[in-house]
């Protein structure tokens, strides 16, 4: 069956039929539990009209016509990032989707685009209006592969987005250019690693080592964490120093 539905893009009556094999995925690709059901893949925002086709003299099944809502228009604060550890920074809760800049050619667009029954341009400002960016970053984030999380690493440009509920598509997009975070063992954030960055470290490790509140943040701890055991201790402090040191004397 799913071999004879056939798709007419847009809102109006009159546009032609095609095969909708190209948005055909199979159940066993989504779920084991799944096996032997299919899906059909869909745009927010777009309007289509389904029918079975016919043929050995069976006339084409009735229409049915959908219009999909649009994807929500807010998008992530990106001001809210905050340091996470030396490599990467992060929004506080996880309720996002991240996909690192990838590329797609404007011949696999215009093949995914064919598929879907779309013209290039129609493609284009389709999903112009479902990400929220610009037509030139277009071939950026269609071929980025969006995956749950809230961390993103240091110096790489990616792409935000609220993720989907049981109520709502995932929202558009944001874009994130590189950022950058202060180094391995600048603990306190002032651009230095020195021994005031050690004795935090210190202070640290002596409260909770007897159970008592720490001064230092959870991204601090990380970032006083110099041998990545998961620890911050005064192994991390004496690296700390060791660093300290180095640069002191000109040679780190």
């Amino acid at each position: 069956m799913s071999e004879k539905l056939e798709i007419a893009t847009g809102k109006s009556d009159d546009s032609e039929f095609g095969s909708a094999k190209g948005r055909i995925i199979s159940g066993a690709d989504v779920s084991p539990e799944d096996y032997g059901l299919y899906y059909i893949g869909i745009i927010p925002g777009e309007s289509f009209r389904l029918r079975v086709s016919g043929g050995n003299g069976i006339f084409p099944s009735e229409t049915v016509r959908y219009d999909i809502p649009d994807a929500p228009a807010w998008v992530p604060d990106i001001g809210s990032l905050k340091q996470y550890d030396a490599d990467h920074c992060a929004f506080e809760d996880d309720i996002y989707e991240i996909a690192y800049e990838g590329y797609f050619s404007e011949m696999i667009i215009d093949e995914i685009a064919s598929e879907y029954g779309y013209t290039y341009e129609e493609f284009e400002t389709l999903m112009e209006k479902r990400t929220g960016l610009e037509r030139e970053a277009l071939n950026k984030v269609i071929g980025s592969e969006y995956k749950a999380g809230s961390i993103i690493k240091y110096e790489t440009r990616c792409y935000v987005r609220y993720s989907a509920t049981d109520n709502s598509f995932a929202s558009r997009t944001v874009y994130v250019p590189k950022q950058y975070g202060a180094k391995a063992g600048d603990v306190n954030f002032d651009g230095h690693v020195n021994a005031v960055d050690a004795s935090a470290v210190l202070s640290h490790y002596a409260a909770i080592s007897t159970d008592r509140p720490s001064e230092l943040t959870d991204s601090q701890a990380r970032m006083g964490d110099m041998d990545g055991d998961g620890n911050t201790n005064a192994v991390d402090a004496s690296i700390i120093l060791e660093i300290y040191a180095f640069n002191s004397i000109g040679r780190f």
